[in-house]
């Protein structure tokens, strides 16, 4: 993947909380404009607040996006359109943590 290719696209970031058995505790996207891409993350510019915000850098989870596709954002139910990519990621905590 040409990291410079990225700079400029858009980007739909989703993440998913879970607790230390997989039961949902968080679900929010971000959407923004990549600002950098190398060294191992993606750095963007989030649409809502234009704060930054740093993903890793993993070509198995950006993948192209639908460039027809109407997302509705879960927390605030407003649509994105035009995005170029789409990052998923789930959060969990340690393994170690179950009990």
């Amino acid at each position: 993947m040409n990291t410079d290719q990225l700079v400029g696209k858009h980007i739909l970031t989703g993440l998913t909380w879970t607790d230390a058995r997989g039961k949902l505790l968080r679900r929010t996207e971000y959407p923004g404009i990549i600002v950098s891409a190398g060294n191992g993350a993606v750095c963007f510019k989030r649409a809502e607040d234009d704060g930054e915000f740093t993903i890793p850098l993993d070509p198995g989870s950006l993948q192209p996006a639908d460039p027809e596709a109407v997302y509705t954002l879960s927390e605030s139910g407003k649509t994105v359109t035009g995005v170029d990519y789409v990052s998923v990621w789930t959060i969990h905590p340690a393994a170690e943590k179950i009990k």
